[in-house]
């Protein structure tokens, strides 16, 4: 690959790989709780993401799509609000900086909207959420994505 190349894919490298390896200590902190669904969920994520970076770093393209890579986040959020409640919901954040930072803005939008509306209907059914969060995530989520 071209030395142009992999300069444009270095900031996709850094951010697949540093994402990997920060999400570690949660994926495990999950799976030695007995969280097994939300670690599983984060340990996929991690997973594409660690994969993804060495593969664009050793001059490859990426095996996962960032579309796939940005829907197993949003899907892991939306699962950790439902078992953590408010907790989860940070990061519905910087979920959305990386869906725009990765994708084309159309199918960044999809997947934001789905985020938005997932995470909203999850954080009504958790417990000690209901409603009242449920409008406070809908409103800081749509209000990022204005």
């Amino acid at each position: 690959m071209s030395m142009g190349w992999m300069r444009a894919a270095w900031p996709f490298v850094q951010l697949s790989l540093l994402g990997a390896v920060l999400l570690l200590p949660f994926t495990l902190k999950h799976l030695v709780t007995d969280r097994m669904r939300l670690g599983a969920v984060i340990g996929v994520t991690q997973l594409v993401l660690f994969v993804n970076g060495l593969r664009i770093r050793s001059g490859h393209e990426a095996p996962v799509p960032f579309w796939l890579m940005v829907l197993t986040m949003v899907l892991a959020v939306i699962v950790s609000i439902t078992i953590q409640g408010p907790n989860g919901a940070f990061w519905a954040f910087p979920t959305l900086f990386i869906a725009y930072f990765l994708l084309r803005r159309r199918v960044a939008l999809m997947l934001s909207l789905l985020l938005l509306v997932g995470a909203s209907l999850a954080a009504c059914i958790t417990a000690g959420g209901g409603p009242p969060l449920a409008e406070r995530v809908f409103a800081t989520l749509a209000l990022l994505l204005v």
